[in-house]
């Protein structure tokens, strides 16, 4: 029986020994990861959006490389596989799930990002979670992740292609012309 225990223990330990070398072979990565993250100013942009942190920056950045090959964001998106699939016959059109046809590695920690987005919106009142609790409440949790994976997609191609940060427009802030610009006495001017 004791034979049985020390043969035991030795394949713990073993086994332990190799989780610790795995472990070292992660933070390794992890390490060049921010390395590269803090050099790559394509990666600083894209990771300024809600839900893409290191990981995802540098896996868009590698795989997409000049973002000028698409026309816009949602080229991007529909690269990516975060599209609706279409099926259109006789003028009728209909939408069904997404595509799922891009790269699998990249559209995953999108839509896992999108997830950790939505998980922190319950309880803000900022005007955008108040805009996220509705798409939930609307169309449910994971069709709200894809919508809100695919709106960081077509975010991410527009700033890769731009050069310039994303800044997005709060969903209820009107865009009003400037005081100097506006009319008065307006055909809807009942005053």
């Amino acid at each position: 029986m004791s034979s049985l225990r020390s043969a035991g223990a030795l394949v713990v330990e073993r086994l332990l020994e190799h989780l610790g070398s795995a472990e070292e072979r992660i933070d390794s990565c992890n390490a060049k990861v921010k390395a590269f993250m803090a050099s790559s100013e394509a990666c600083k942009r894209i990771s300024a959006i809600d839900g893409v942190g290191p990981l995802t920056a540098t896996a868009i950045v590698a795989a997409v490389g000049d973002a000028g090959e698409f026309k816009n964001g949602r080229h991007l998106a529909a690269w990516l596989g975060l599209v609706p699939r279409q099926y259109s016959s006789g003028g009728k059109s209909k939408l069904y799930g997404i595509s799922k046809r891009g790269d699998t590695h990249l559209r995953t920690p999108l839509i896992h990002g999108a997830r950790s987005v939505l998980r922190y919106v319950a309880g803000k009142t900022d005007a955008q979670s108040r805009w996220l609790q509705a798409l939930v409440e609307r169309r449910g949790y994971n069709r709200a992740a894809v919508a809100v994976a695919n709106k960081n997609a077509r975010d991410q191609g527009t700033s890769a292609a731009t050069g310039s940060t994303c800044v997005r427009r709060r969903p209820e802030e009107p865009t009003r012309p400037p005081a100097s610009r506006q009319r008065e006495g307006g055909p809807n001017d009942r005053s």
